[in-house]
């Protein structure tokens, strides 16, 4: 078993102790991720269809790739790190939808 599902099953134990876990799949700059779902690696639809499967296996709260604009409002400062408002706000209303 690789890292990955050894880490993945590590959390399902707190969702088999009656815990909500919700786990997301990280932004990456817009262009990019354009580029990866219109034409996805092998390493990319691997790692998407192991992670799809933990979220069935251990009924995580998955939340996949949203994709954030850089805007001049809200700019991406590096390729890694979106706008701290979208990216925050992105976040809080997964919470809230992930609490219901």
């Amino acid at each position: 078993m690789a890292q990955f599902e050894r880490n993945l099953e590590r959390l399902g134990t707190h969702v088999a102790a009656g815990h909500r876990v919700i786990i997301m799949e990280t932004p990456i700059y817009p262009a990019f991720q354009q580029q990866l779902d219109a034409a996805p690696t092998r390493a990319v639809i691997s790692a998407r269809q192991r992670w799809n499967a933990a979220c069935s296996k251990f009924g995580f709260y998955c939340v996949d790739v949203p994709l954030i604009p850089d805007i001049p409002s809200a700019p991406w400062f590096d390729n890694t790190h979106p706008p701290e408002a979208s990216w925050g706000a992105f976040i809080a209303s997964e919470i809230q939808k992930a609490a219901e």
